[in-house]
């Protein structure tokens, strides 16, 4: 069973220029592609500044949990802050990888 593919239109110019290799002298005519145009571009760069607005939110409870372990009791009550002031023991996360549990 086979599927067959609707009929597409090549840009202006594209025909001729395949005809003009293969006239040439080529096995095999060169592929052009076109440019994308500038909707395509601007779509495009919609979508991934909407996925790494997803991302970030994504992240946040992450970011947020260890921003308050480092953090002593009293600063991680007192407000939105998400870089601590004086870390505690940062140290600890150094040595995280080299001991077993």
């Amino acid at each position: 069973m086979a599927t067959e593919l609707p009929d597409r239109q090549l840009p202006p110019g594209v025909a001729e220029e395949v005809v003009r290799e293969l006239e040439g002298g080529e096995q095999t005519p060169r592929l052009v592609v076109p440019p994308r145009t500038l909707r395509a571009r601007l779509s495009r760069i919609l979508v991934y500044a909407i996925l790494v607005v997803v991302a970030l939110l994504f992240f946040t409870p992450f970011f947020w949990s260890v921003s308050t372990s480092l953090k002593t009791l009293p600063e991680s009550v007192a407000g939105f802050d998400l870089i601590p002031d004086n870390p505690k023991e940062y140290w600890v996360y150094v040595g995280v990888g080299r001991k077993g549990p």
